[in-house]
């Protein structure tokens, strides 16, 4: 049994480099590439996926210069990424991604806690979108996360120190 200790221990992040880039680039294609697969042939379905990914990161760069990103590890090796941004008045999730093998332990939920801290600490609400059929929201949601709106197929969630 993993201990809260423990977790705390064992999840560390570092501020990612130019070298991380591929690393990203396969957990984006290990994160949506089956939502694909079932539509188009797996060729197909990874260049769609890629080029999803490059716009993404373009996006994120232009939307969010000055952004932090880091590499999430669990107990020393590489499982996802984390960038979040300061908006002035809240702070920004803007992404949060995991590796689907390293999902269901808890990762996350010390990534969340930890960016509640900084957002504490600061006395502003730390703001994220979350797909609204994803399991992730019922993670928010257990971290006193509310949802604000809804755009499209996302909430707009907020958690207020």
């Amino acid at each position: 049994m993993i201990t809260t200790v423990d977790l705390s221990l064992a999840v560390t992040e570092r501020r990612a480099t130019a070298l991380d880039q591929d690393f990203f680039r396969r957990i984006f294609l290990a994160d949506r590439l089956p939502e694909f697969l079932g539509a188009l042939p797996p060729a197909q379905a990874e260049t769609v996926v890629a080029d999803q990914f490059r716009l993404q990161t373009v996006g994120y760069a232009e939307a969010y210069p000055h952004a932090s990103h880091r590499v999430v590890q669990w107990r020393g090796r590489p499982v996802g990424r984390v960038i979040d941004a300061d908006q002035g008045s809240y702070l920004l999730v803007v992404d949060l991604v995991l590796h689907p093998d390293s999902r269901g332990i808890g990762i996350g939920t010390e990534i969340m806690r930890r960016l509640q801290a900084k957002s504490a600490a600061t006395q502003r609400p730390l703001r994220l979108s979350a797909i609204a059929d994803s399991p992730a929201v019922r993670l928010y949601e257990s971290l006193g996360f509310r949802r604000v709106a809804e755009i499209g197929n996302r909430y707009e969630m907020e958690w207020t120190p």
